[in-house]
C-alpha cells in the first residue's frame, strides 16, 4: 500500500458521492446563472426595441400597447392630443411621469437619456429623446417582467437542488458499485497477510523456543551461544515485524506512535547487515550527525525501512556503503550512500513502484523483485516522512535519503 488508508469504504463512497455532487452543483449554479443573464439581457434589449419604436410612433394613441407617450413639441412638456410632430401625452399617465429632469436635459442638448423609475412599488423603464422634430418620452412598465424573471430564478434554484440531491442519490449508488471491487480486493488482501503472518508466527515461535533450548544446553557445557543469540533475536524480530504487517494491512488499526531514536535504529540495521556486506566485500559505515535523532514512528517499521536501504545498496555497492543520520532544525535525515552503478537518467521518479527493478545486479546476488525502495517510501509516508533520490547517475553512485518531522 502506497500510504496507510485513511478512510473506510465506506467513507471513500461517501467522499466520492459529495465530490460529484459538489460538481454537479457547480456546474448547476453556472448553468442557472447564464440562463437568468441570457434571460433578463434579452428581456431589457426587447424593453429597449419597444420604446425605441414606440418613439418614433405619429401620435401616443399609436404607442404599442402598454407603454406610455409624451410628445413635447417644445422646450416645456404639454399636455394634450396632437398630430404628427406635435405635443401630446397617452390617455393616462401613471404617477411619476413625465419625467420633467429627462425632458429638460434632451431639450438642453444632452441626446437620449434613460432612467429607471420606481413608483407605488412598480417599476418603469423611461427612454427620453429627440424625435421627429420633437421630444419623445416613453415608459414601459417592467414590473410584469420582473416578477417573471423572479419566478425563473426561483424555479432554477429549486430546480437545481432537486437536481442536486438526485446527483448525489445517484452518484452514491454508482460510488459504492465503483468501490466494491477495490474493497474486496483490499479484502483479500487483508485475508492474505493476516493468514500468512499467523502461519509464519508459528514456526518462527517453534524456531526461538528450540534455539533459547539450544542456548541454554550450550551455555551450561560453556559452549559459544553467540550464534544461537543472533537466531533468537533474529526470530523475534521476525515475529514483530509479522505483527507490524498485520497492522498495516488493517486500515482500522494502528499502534500508538512513539519517540524513536533513528539513529538507534539505523545502527541496529548496519549491524545486524555487516556479515551480508562482508560477504561482498562491501564496506557498512554508520554515522551521526548532530545530537537529537528522535523521531515520532515505531521502532519496527522505521527498522523495516532502513533494512530496506541498505540491502538495496549492498545489492549495488562496489565497495562502500555510508548510512548517515543527521538532525537538522525541524526534521531527521536519513541518508545511504552507495558506490555502485547509479540510477539511469531520467528513472527517478519509478524508483518507488512496486516492481520496478531499475538498476541491474550481478546474478549472485539472486532475483530481486523490486519491492524494497517501494516499502520504503510506503513506510516513510506512514510516518510523515518524504523520500527522494539526491544523487544519482552512471557510474555515480546513488543515495536515497528520507527525512522526518523531529520528534
Amino acid at each position: 500500500m502506497s500510504s496507510r488508508v485513511a478512510n473506510t469504504p465506506g467513507r471513500t463512497t461517501v467522499r466520492l458521492a459529495l465530490q460529484f455532487s459538489g460538481l454537479m452543483l457547480c456546474v448547476l449554479v453556472f448553468v442557472s446563472v447564464l440562463v437568468y443573464s441570457i434571460v433578463a439581457a434579452s428581456t431589457r434589449e426587447e424593453n429597449e426595441r419597444t420604446l425605441r419604436a414606440a418613439a418614433l410612433v405619429d401620435a401616443p394613441d399609436d404607442a404599442p400597447a402598454g407603454v406610455y407617450a409624451i410628445f413635447v413639441g417644445g422646450k416645456e412638456p404639454h399636455r394634450g392630443g396632437g398630430g404628427a410632430g406635435g405635443s401630446g401625452t397617452s390617455p393616462t399617465l401613471p404617477t411619476g411621469l413625465p419625467d420633467d429632469d429627462a425632458l429638460a436635459a434632451v431639450a438642453a442638448g444632452r441626446g437620449e437619456v434613460w432612467r429607471t423609475l420606481s413608483v407605488n412599488h412598480e417599476t418603469f423603464l423611461v427612454l427620453t429623446t429627440q424625435s421627429k422634430g420633437r421630444i419623445a418620452q416613453v415608459a414601459v412598465n417592467t414590473h410584469e417582467t420582473e416578477e417573471e424573471l423572479q419566478r425563473l430564478l426561483m424555479s432554477l434554484v429549486g430546480g437545481g437542488l432537486a437536481a442536486t440531491l438526485v446527483a448525489g442519490l445517484l452518484s452514491l449508488v454508482m460510488a459504492r458499485r465503483a468501490v466494491r471491487p477495490l474493497t474486496e480486493a483490499l479484502a483479500i488482501q487483508r485475508r492474505f497477510i493476516s493468514d500468512a503472518s499467523h502461519e509464519l508466527r508459528t514456526p518462527l515461535t517453534l524456531i526461538s523456543t528450540r534455539a533459547q533450548l539450544l542456548r541454554r544446553r550450550t551455555a551450561t557445557q560453556r559452549g559459544d551461544t553467540s550464534g544461537l543469540d543472533d537466531i533468537v533475536r533474529d526470530a523475534s524480530l521476525l515475529t514483530e515485524i509479522l505483527e507490524d504487517l498485520l497492522l498495516a494491512a488493517d486500515p482500522r488499526e494502528d499502534s500508538a506512535r512513539e519517540t524513536v531514536d533513528l539513529g538507534a535504529v539505523a545502527e541496529q540495521a548496519v549491524t545486524a547487515l555487516h556479515g551480508t556486506a562482508a560477504e561482498r566485500t562491501v564496506e557498512l559505515r554508520a554515522t551521526r550527525t548532530g545530537t537529537r535523532h528522535s523521531v515520532r514512528g515505531l521502532p519496527v517499521p522505521l527498522l523495516r525501512l532502513v533494512t530496506a536501504l541498505v540491502t538495496n545498496a549492498i545489492d549495488h555497492a562496489e565497495k562502500l556503503i555510508i548510512v548517515e543520520v543527521s538532525a537538522g532544525k525541524n526534521t531527521v535525515v536519513l541518508r545511504v550512500s552507495d558506490d555502485g552503478p547509479g540510477f539511469p537518467p531520467g528513472e527517478e521518479s519509478r524508483l518507488f513502484e512496486r516492481f520496478a527493478s531499475i538498476r541491474e545486479t550481478r546474478p549472485e546476488h539472486g532475483r530481486h523483485y523490486g519491492l524494497g525502495l517501494a516499502i520504503v517510501s510506503e513506510i516513510a509516508t506512514r510516518f510523515e516522512g518524504t523520500v527522494s533520490v539526491e544523487q544519482s547517475g552512471p557510474n555515480r553512485g546513488a543515495t536515497i535519503c528520507v527525512s522526518f518531522p523531529a520528534a
